[in-house]
């Protein structure tokens, strides 16, 4: 039997789309692969979704099936909440008490021969709905609730300005439909509203950059070139979800990195408001740590920047024989500068090395993403 591979990819509805229509619902995404890391197009699969309360093998609120048909891209989408139930009641789910967690199981043929893909905490999801049963929040404008004194973490208010739901998290204010981070003061965390990932950010030289590697998209192995897909991809170091999440985060090639654009400074896989940084503004961060002969120690984890370099190695491409190579001795960074067709510049670092190397590398090697604020 081929084994399924998928990415979560959750997508918050309130307010005026899909709650105004259906209450209490919210989107699910899934890429589908199959062993061989090919996409799998066109098909019909079913899905059986279960929300566990307070871990991930907690009790089971409620559970549903789905059925859907997964389109060109290998992308399948479902509505959780609108489902068949199979147990419980969606609606009667406590979205603000306990931490909760989603169970997918698939079957690619479209039966009911689940195999189990994971669970994940929701995380973004439950504020949406959860505020959904909160009656008489109060109303105001940008500019009211910013003049809040010290908002606690949880608060929820209705911003008229944007007719959307506020709610602060500890470190700022966000807008549930879109879950837009409002006003992010460098050197508090990142949240990239794709994922719920929380990324670290450090003020250097004027400019607020990632203190820690992007690590966004769905993981391929390293035989497999990236392709414009309409699907983020990513390469983990020895194909080890893992490295990713833990270490290192994702490597990317330079047409994925830029989403197959050329132009210096574009979003490509950055969150909103971030940009993949230009050759320039490599150069400026360098010079703002020490020149080129020294700032190398001072880029890397532990250093006195707060860059945290890692020494997440990178993937070769098939010209030079599949594979990954230097994990724990060098870090590679791409630009977004590229040179002729087939180059980009990229710095990379090594270990115990105080000097940042500029070079002008392939563009199908994979490389770490640092992005920075525009």
């Amino acid at each position: 039997m081929k084994t399924i591979k998928f990415i979560l990819s959750f997508i918050l509805i309130a307010g005026t789309t899909l709650f105004a229509q259906s209450p209490g619902a919210f989107k699910y995404q899934a890429a589908v692969r199959n062993s061989s890391g090919d996409l799998i197009t066109n098909q019909i699969v079913s899905f059986r979704v279960s929300i566990r309360d307070i871990s991930a093998n907690g009790t089971i609120l409620y559970k549903e099936t789905h059925s859907a048909t997964t389109n060109a891209y290998g992308l399948a989408n479902i509505s959780i909440g609108l489902g068949t139930p199979v147990s419980g009641s969606f609606g009667a789910i406590a979205w603000g008490v306990n931490d909760k967690f989603m169970k997918i199981e698939i079957d690619p043929n479209g039966g009911s021969s689940y195999s189990l893909m994971g669970t994940s905490q929701l995380l973004n999801v439950p504020y949406s709905l959860h505020s959904e049963k909160s009656a008489g929040l109060v109303t105001m404008t940008s500019n009211q609730r910013d003049a809040i004194g010290n908002p606690y973490m949880g608060m929820q208010i209705f911003n008229v300005d944007t007719r959307r739901i506020n709610y602060y998290d500890g470190y700022g204010w966000l807008e549930v439909t879109g879950v837009k981070q409002a006003g992010l003061t460098c050197g508090n965390p990142l949240l990239d509203s794709r994922d719920g990932t929380y990324y670290n950010t450090i003020e250097i030289g004027g400019d607020c950059w990632m203190a820690e590697n992007l690590n966004y998209g769905v993981m391929v192995t390293a035989t497999i070139n990236s392709t414009d897909n309409g699907v983020i991809e990513k390469y983990c170091y020895a194909n080890n979800q893992y490295l990713c999440d833990n270490s290192y985060g994702g490597l990317y090639q330079w047409q994925e990195m830029m989403q197959y654009s050329t132009i210096e400074g574009v979003q490509g896989v950055c969150p909103e408001d971030w940009h993949i940084p230009t050759d320039q503004e490599w150069t400026n961060l360098v010079n703002a740590t020490g020149g080129v002969n020294n700032a190398g120690t001072n880029l890397a984890t532990g250093g006195s920047s707060g860059f945290e370099a890692k020494m997440g190695g990178h993937r070769i491409p098939g010209t030079s024989g599949y594979g990954f190579h230097y994990v724990g001795q060098r870090a590679y960074f791409w630009s977004s500068t590229q040179v002729l067709s087939n180059n980009a510049y990229d710095r990379y670092l090594i270990h115990s090395d105080t000097h940042v190397y500029t070079e002008q590398q392939d563009k199908e090697f994979g490389f770490s993403v640092r992005c920075i604020q525009d």
